[in-house]
């Protein structure tokens, strides 16, 4: 329907004052659309869900960020990745979230100091996780952004002939703690590891305590890229069903 009250005596007036279309579909048959379908509303599928059709052809540049469904190994996206020397590739790999974590270290091992220390993070191997959570290099406190459950995987060397302890804290409070006593050996070292999965809201805080005592105590080995004898690892592995009331 046009309205163009302008138009007078077959004269040309150019102005359009306003237009609409209305499209209805009678068939049950396949629409094909040649452009993009942009749908403000609800996109409903009936009873019979959203089914993703079997792709069988190859992933290129032009189908990246596609979906299909592989007899065999389910739900795919084509996705563009690159080999160990740089060139880009193009293939369907299962239909998983990219993972957001992070992976490093302190750079340091406080030598003949006895007590407790915080383990720090001005080391990097490499972070995907920026979204996620804040890290503190200094301090290595982890400030949580997106609530949801997180991996904390810790493990350090550490060096003396009393006691060894690691402390994994959230929020201040300790939920996980490793110890090793060599009394008998002036030049123990131990390896200690932790590895802990909990939920996490934003705003929570992660960090990692550390001690040793006696015989030039080392609390943690340092740090690298090459022989790394300490790293923290923490990954955020999934959405949790959070409700107001904290429970832990």
């Amino acid at each position: 329907i046009v309205f163009d009250t302008g138009f007078k005596d077959n004269a040309n007036d150019g102005q359009i004052n306003k237009w609409t279309i209305s499209i209805q579909t009678l068939s049950n048959k396949k629409i094909a659309i040649a452009g993009d379908l942009i749908v403000s509303g609800q996109l409903s599928t009936g009873s019979g869900g959203l089914k993703v059709n079997m792709d069988a052809t190859a992933c290129a540049k032009d189908k990246v960020g596609t979906l299909r469904f592989e007899p065999t190994w389910g739900l795919q996206t084509c996705d563009l990745q690159y080999d160990n020397k740089g060139v880009a590739v193009y293939v369907w790999v299962a239909a998983l979230p990219r993972k957001p974590m992070f992976s490093g270290g302190c750079k340091y091992h406080p030598a003949g100091q006895d007590g407790w220390a915080r383990y720090c993070l001005d080391g990097t191997d490499f972070n995907t996780a920026q979204d996620y959570f804040d890290i503190s290099p200094s301090d290595g406190v982890i400030t949580i952004k997106i609530a949801g459950f997180y991996r904390i995987n810790h493990y350090n060397m550490a060096h003396g002939c009393g006691s060894k302890h690691l402390s994994v804290k959230l929020n201040g409070v300790q939920r996980a703690y490793f110890h090793n006593n060599d009394t008998d050996n002036a030049g123990a070292w131990s390896t200690q590891y932790a590895d802990l999965t909990w939920p996490l809201r934003k705003g929570d805080t992660i960090y990692i305590d550390a001690h040793a005592n006696g015989c030039n105590a080392h609390r943690w080995h340092h740090w690298d890229l090459g022989t790394a004898h300490s790293r923290l690892q923490v990954e955020f592995v999934g959405r949790w069903a959070e409700n107001s009331t904290l429970t832990f």
